[in-house]
């Protein structure tokens, strides 16, 4: 329903989010399991899905693809906050990715905006999501040409590259820092060139699915994302 948000949680987050809620049309539902959750997802059909990854009965996650496959916009809130754990949910079809405490005025707004916000869909089953120019499909983490038809795929990996850059479009992401996404080690003694590798492999992806942003090598800094206002890639 278009005034009707659920919320699958492992603590009173519901509680905390009522104040905020009270202030627009939109009903506000609680529960606690994923056994509850799956009961109640196709009779609410919520405009959106607030997921708690830490439930009771098993991992919240596992909830998100049924929640967007009926039509809900998924939020997912968890103590994990590793890029992986990122990576999957959005890769599930998430929209966004809280990490705890979650602030509940942050939760509400987030709320707010995504039912603000034009659905995209390529098609019924497609979630689609803009990274700083670049369309993705996230249900296959395929990249979408301006036209909106599919090109290559996305690793894990290129995709949390992709995020990780457009979430800093014109500001330099140092080579250490994209190390630690494209590597998952924090140590900094020996910095591959796994990180030059990964961003060059997509390069070429975004040079074929002609998309609107390039990556730019800033010799002895790091990597510079930034949308290319012609409308075309020119990244090299």
């Amino acid at each position: 329903m278009p005034n009707r948000a659920l919320v699958i949680e492992g603590h009173d987050l519901r509680g905390e989010l009522l104040p905020y809620f009270q202030q627009t049309d939109l009903d506000l539902i609680g529960v606690a399991s994923l056994s509850d959750a799956r009961a109640l997802l196709p009779v609410l059909k919520p405009a959106i899905t607030i997921v708690d990854r830490e439930l009771r009965d098993g991992d919240g996650l596992d909830l998100v693809r049924e929640a967007v496959n009926l039509g809900a916009r998924a939020i997912v809130v968890s103590e994990r906050n590793a890029t992986a754990d990122r990576v999957e949910a959005l890769s599930l079809g998430a929209l966004e990715y809280l990490g705890k405490p979650a602030d509940p005025q942050e939760v509400f707004l987030r709320v707010r905006n995504l039912l603000a916000a034009p659905t995209a869909l390529a098609d019924a089953s497609a979630i689609v999501r803009e990274f700083g120019g670049v369309g993705v499909d996230l249900s296959t983490r395929t990249l979408l040409r301006p036209d909106g038809s599919h090109a290559d795929d996305l690793t894990e990996t290129e995709f949390a590259v992709l995020r990780k850059l457009a979430e800093n479009a014109d500001q330099i992401v140092s080579r250490e820092e994209m190390h630690v996404v494209v590597t998952g080690k924090t140590s900094f003694e020996r910095v591959t060139r796994a990180a030059d590798t990964c961003i060059s492999r997509l390069r070429t992806k975004l040079r074929s699915a002609t998309a609107a942003a390039e990556i730019r090598s800033v010799r002895e800094a790091g990597y510079l994302f930034r949308r290319n206002r012609a409308g075309r890639s020119a990244v090299g």
